[in-house]
């Protein structure tokens, strides 16, 4: 339920809204930067040598493992950040107790409110984890079955992805989870160079345009 409050008072209440969700932007941004997991996954992801010895690449892993229990995170703590930014915004704008506490309320409920626009990206980078790490799994129990053949060396049954996989079925089946990545990188308009950083700009412009109702 979203609290009527006096008109005279919704422009100032989203004025102030919008400078906390920036607040709240700058917060998590420098929470992504100190986090301990590479700034992105080595240049052989996707590549040849990646799909045939992935045992070899536990830092791609340590990457998206990184990236999901930030996105769990923010997830869990979004409105009480989004709180406590709009109470920061309170010490310059002169209004006292009674009004602050109404545009709180209002500001709050607002978040609440439009929790699906922030949960649909959320659930977006999910779907690019998920289908990461269960790519990087299904690499690790076939590796024996998927031959590294680069091109460079001579002939390659595959002189484009440079993994043969042992069976037509297993080649389907990695190849449908690559795919899923691609989609899934589609579907949340990052497709392109995987950083943590442009993922991670993704996830907060989305944050910051779901804004509150």
């Amino acid at each position: 339920m979203i609290p009527d409050i006096p008109a005279e008072l919704l422009p100032q209440m989203r004025d102030l809204a919008e400078s906390a969700l920036a607040d709240m932007v700058t917060d998590l941004t420098g929470r992504s930067e100190a986090l301990d997991i590479p700034p992105e996954p080595r240049s052989e992801w996707l590549g040849g040598n990646y799909l045939s010895n992935a045992s070899q690449f536990g830092d791609i892993e340590e990457f998206w493992l990184g990236i999901e229990r930030f996105v769990d995170e923010v997830r869990s703590s979004d409105t009480d950040l989004f709180n406590a930014k709009y109470q920061d915004q309170f010490s310059g704008a002169g209004l006292d107790a009674e009004t602050s506490a109404l545009m709180a309320e209002r500001a709050d409920s607002g978040f609440a409110a439009a929790r699906d626009g922030r949960f649909e990206v959320y659930s977006l980078m999910d779907d690019l984890v998920n289908a990461s790490l269960d790519l990087h799994l299904f690499l690790m129990d076939n590796e024996a079955d998927i031959q590294w053949a680069p091109a460079s060396a001579g002939f390659s049954a595959d002189p484009v992805l440079e993994a043969v996989p042992a069976t037509k079925a297993l080649e389907e089946d990695m190849l449908n989870r690559i795919t899923e990545i691609t989609r899934s990188l589609a579907d949340l308009g990052a497709l392109g160079r995987v950083t943590r950083e442009r993922l991670f700009a993704v996830l907060f412009d989305r944050i910051r345009s779901a804004g509150i109702q």
